[in-house]
C-alpha cells in the first residue's frame, strides 16, 4: 500500500450483515476505495471512513487501544497477511489496556429510583413516545433527547435490552474470547464492558446530559 494504505482481508457481505456492520459503525460512513491484491490486481471495496465531527466520541486522534491492535493481528495472522506487516503493528504505539482495579463504573440510580421487571425495561424502545435505552450490567440508561443522532441511532438497536452480552460480542476483546451467552462472561469481563460503555457516554458529557441512569434491573 502507498502513503495511508494498509494491509488487509477482503470480504463478501450480504446486505443484511452490511446494515448490521453501519449499525455497529454509527460514527462512519461507507465510501468506495481500491484495494491492490497481493497478485497485483485491483479490486472497488467499501471501507468506513470516520465522519467528521466524530474524533470525540471514537478517539481518532489517539493512538490505537492495545485491545484494537491485538484483534488486527489475530486477524492478519488468520488470513496469512504480509508478515512484515504484522511485525509492524506489533511494534505500533498504543494505548495499554486499563487494569481491571483502574475499571470505571456508570452511575448508581440516583436514591429512591424504582427498580424495573425485565418487561419494562423492554418498554424503553423509544417507539410511539416511550423513552429510549437499555440497560448494562442491570443498570438502565436513558438516552435523552440531547443526545446527537449518531448515539440514538446506535441504541435504538439495543432499545430496551440488556446490553452486557450484546456488547460482548460487538467489542470482541482476544483477552476474554467470544461468550456463548452472558453466562460465560466472567465478572472482569462484564466490568470491562461497563467501563468502556461509561467512557463513551463521559467522552460525550454536555449540560443536559445525553445519558443517565434511571434505575436497576431486577
Amino acid at each position: 500500500p502507498g502513503e495511508g494504505g494498509t494491509h488487509g482481508v477482503i470480504h463478501e457481505v450480504t446486505t443484511d450483515d452490511m446494515a448490521k456492520l453501519d449499525a455497529i459503525e454509527a460514527n462512519y460512513d461507507r465510501v468506495e476505495a481500491k484495494a491492490r491484491l497481493y497478485d497485483g490486481t485491483e479490486q472497488t471495496v467499501i471501507v468506513y471512513k470516520q465522519k467528521q465531527g466524530a474524533e470525540k466520541i471514537t478517539g481518532a486522534n489517539k493512538p490505537p487501544t492495545a485491545r484494537y491492535i491485538e484483534i488486527i493481528i489475530e486477524g492478519c495472522r488468520q488470513y496469512r497477511v504480509n508478515e512484515e506487516y504484522i511485525s509492524k503493528l506489533e511494534a505500533m504505539e498504543c494505548v495499554p489496556r486499563v487494569k481491571p482495579e483502574e475499571f470505571i463504573s456508570l452511575p448508581e440510580p440516583p436514591e429512591g429510583s424504582p427498580t424495573m421487571t425485565k418487561d419494562e425495561l423492554a418498554k424503553f424502545n423509544g417507539k410511539d413516545g416511550n423513552r429510549l435505552g437499555y440497560s448494562c450490567n442491570g443498570k438502565v440508561i436513558e438516552i435523552t433527547g440531547n443526545a446527537p443522532e449518531s448515539l440514538k441511532t446506535m441504541s435504538t438497536r439495543f432499545a430496551g435490552k440488556e446490553i452486557t452480552y450484546y456488547m460482548a460480542c460487538m467489542l470482541y476483546d482476544p483477552l476474554y474470547g467470544m461468550p456463548e451467552s452472558a453466562k460465560d462472561m466472567s465478572e472482569e469481563h462484564k466490568k470491562s464492558i461497563e467501563h468502556n460503555l461509561a467512557i463513551n457516554l463521559k467522552a460525550m458529557e454536555a449540560d443536559p446530559p445525553v445519558a443517565k441512569v434511571v434505575a436497576m434491573v431486577v
